[in-house]
């Protein structure tokens, strides 16, 4: 008889790969909790937080966090983050040399299933606010930008799925 395993029961191979994550200035606190929820279940070592209008500094931080973390389900404990302003990740960036990617329809964008991710060392994928997207700022900082086929009328997808899908393609690439 076929039954669900138990959460024990399922053998894990956990391996966190050298990939980053930028939420870039996110408004709803339900897409940042997503992005920890995947960003372990896709073994993302880290995720960065642009967060420009200084939500988490304001006086409501705390109701963030806790929308953050029940959608997270205690994510948050799992994933490495950082909070910081963008001028503060352009500096790291060129600090670190990363290999800046934006999940963005762009003139130069690529088919995401084109892109082969294991060609990038220190691979960050930037993930951009829900209604302006990546800003021009980082765009002009990345070393290339990939976007989803879409077949029906819309030309995007919500923040957490769309963050899904790129994952799932990239801890392919990079398992291999």
């Amino acid at each position: 008889m076929n039954r669900q395993l138990l959460h024990e029961e399922y053998e894990h191979k956990y391996k966190k790969h050298n990939l980053t994550v930028v939420l870039d200035n996110l408004e709803h606190m339900e897409n940042i909790g997503s992005a920890f929820r995947l960003g372990d279940a896709f073994c993302v070592s880290k995720i960065i937080i642009l967060d420009d209008k200084q939500v988490f500094l304001a006086s409501n931080a705390k109701k963030n966090y806790k929308k953050i973390d029940k959608t997270a389900r205690n994510c948050m404990n799992y994933v490495d983050y950082k909070i910081m302003s963008t001028a503060q990740f352009l500096e790291l960036s060129k600090a670190e040399k990363l290999n800046l990617l934006a999940l963005e329809i762009t003139t130069d964008s690529q088919l995401i299933e084109q892109v082969y991710f294991n060609n990038y060392d220190n691979l960050t994928l930037i993930i951009g606010n829900e209604k302006s997207g990546v800003q021009e700022m980082l765009l002009n900082k990345i070393v290339a930008s990939v976007h989803i086929a879409m077949f029906g009328n819309n030309s995007s997808l919500n923040v957490a799925n769309a963050l899904a899908i790129a994952l799932y393609k990239i801890s392919n690439d990079l398992k291999n």
